[in-house]
């Protein structure tokens, strides 16, 4: 498997284009009025996202001895791959489904619906702390991206699922417009029903 077919590097290179850049997100609301929320990407979270933190026995994604955006570049050169995530005893199909599917996450950005998370409509155990979630069915797999905020909001969780346990019963909003603002840069808006 070449540098240009792994996995696991064509998902840093799906989320290096949304580093460094803020979201602004104009949704519809209930009441017919509309909320704007900002939603930033860092390298650090690459490595939450794509599973890593369940990798225990790999010592190179250890964050003891590695910082996390250094583990993200190490991915970008090749030096860590999908098949040396595969050497690992805890990587199972889940962590294999977020690694294939991953590189969808910047089109998942900006997928029309998005949902006002509500942990308690969950028949599943959810330690998820997101207000929001992004979701896309694509080939039978439901993709989820996660927000959760502090000062913004910020990617809390990617996985993927055969089932749509975290977005059935849940509150559905069209994103009316999206801005997209890179540092030091003005802000470039995009109609959500423009967006494929």
């Amino acid at each position: 498997m070449g540098i240009d077919t792994d996995p696991l590097i064509l998902a840093a290179k799906s989320y290096e284009k949304l580093i460094n850049k803020n979201f602004d997100i104009t949704i519809d609301t209930k009441d017919g009025n509309t909320k704007t929320i900002q939603v930033h990407f860092k390298k650090d979270n690459f490595y939450h996202l794509i599973g890593f933190h369940y990798l225990k026995d790999l010592p190179q994604l250890n964050t003891r001895h590695n910082k996390k955006n250094k583990i993200f570049n190490n991915v970008l050169q090749g030096t860590i791959t999908y098949n040396s995530l595969k050497s690992s005893s805890h990587f199972d199909n889940k962590i294999d489904d977020r690694v294939n599917y991953f590189h969808n996450i910047d089109k998942l950005l900006f997928e029309k619906v998005i949902l006002d998370f509500d942990a308690c409509n969950v028949s599943l155990k959810t330690n998820l702390k997101c207000d929001y979630m992004f979701f896309k069915n694509k080939n039978g797999k439901y993709m989820h991206l996660s927000l959760a905020q502090d000062k913004n909001h910020y990617p809390e969780s990617f996985f993927v699922r055969d089932d749509s346990a975290y977005i059935k019963d849940q509150d559905i909003f069209d994103i009316v417009l999206i801005k997209e603002v890179e540092k030091n840069k003005s802000k470039k808006s995009k109609k959500a029903s423009n967006i494929s």
